[in-house]
C-alpha cells in the first residue's frame, strides 16, 4: 500500500504481450506480388544479377527477391511471426 504522502502523477497502462496487435494487416497474409512464372525467372537470373537489379526489373524490394531466391520452388513464403 502506498504512503498517504506519496504523489502519483500517472499510472502506466498495462503492457500487451509482444506480437499481439489488433491490426488486421498483421493477422491475414499479404497478397503475393509475383507470379510463379516471375519467381522462376528470378531464380534463373539470380546467378548472374544482383538482388537490387532484379528488384528494380520486377518492381519489388530486394528483400522480396531474397525471399524468393531462398525459398524452395513452389513453396509459399513463410508468414511473419
Amino acid at each position: 500500500m502506498m504512503s498517504p504522502l506519496a504523489l502519483v502523477i500517472a499510472h502506466a497502462p498495462p503492457r500487451r504481450v509482444a506480437g499481439r496487435t489488433a491490426r488486421a494487416s498483421c493477422t491475414s497474409p499479404r497478397r503475393r506480388k509475383l507470379s510463379s512464372e516471375q519467381e522462376a525467372a528470378i531464380r534463373a537470373l539470380a546467378q548472374t544479377r544482383s538482388l537490387r537489379v532484379l528488384a528494380a526489373e520486377f518492381g519489388v524490394s530486394h528483400e522480396t527477391i531474397r525471399a524468393v531466391v531462398r525459398e524452395e520452388p513452389g513453396a509459399p513464403l513463410a508468414a511473419p511471426a
